[in-house]
């Protein structure tokens, strides 16, 4: 019997695009058999347009706006989103996560051989921020490091 893979959202800052710490959350996520929908990747036409490693937080309007109708759209076909917070200043991130709380409180979806009552949100950080209270409440998990993450430790928090 075939089963689809489940889809997971990799949510996470511009920052630590092409970092060692990116790569390898996304080489767990894929020894974990599951689709991993990196944003920066499949949004390189629209980045394309700006320099992130010169970015100084000011973009274009319409291309902030072509950004974050992407980001959503891949949030809503995703059956996990995995979160990572390595700085405070995660703005888009911390929205990504709203979006993801937002779905699970209005979807219930079938997939073919998979049920689910809304996205499981998954947060890396050791920041501790209302948000992450509020994601916690709803069945949600926290790590507090990749370690953790890799190895299945959820905090105590």
């Amino acid at each position: 019997m075939y089963i689809n893979k489940l889809r997971v959202y990799f949510a996470h800052p511009s920052k630590m695009i092409d970092s060692d710490d990116e790569k390898r959350i996304i080489e767990i996520l894929k020894s974990r058999q599951l689709d991993v929908i990196n944003p920066f990747e499949k949004e390189a036409s629209i980045r394309a347009q700006i320099d992130l490693k010169t970015w100084k937080g000011s973009m274009p309007k319409n291309i902030a706006r072509q950004l974050w109708i992407s980001d959503l759209s891949f949030i809503n076909i995703c059956d996990i989103i995995v979160a990572w917070f390595p700085i405070y200043e995660a703005i888009g991130t911390a929205a990504e996560v709203q979006h993801a709380l937002d779905l699970q409180k209005k979807y219930y979806y079938t997939r073919k051989n998979y049920k689910s009552k809304g996205i499981l949100i998954q947060i890396i950080s050791k920041i501790r921020h209302p948000l992450f209270a509020y994601a916690l409440q709803h069945g949600n998990q926290l790590y507090d490091t990749i370690d953790d993450f890799e190895r299945f430790r959820l905090s105590d928090w």
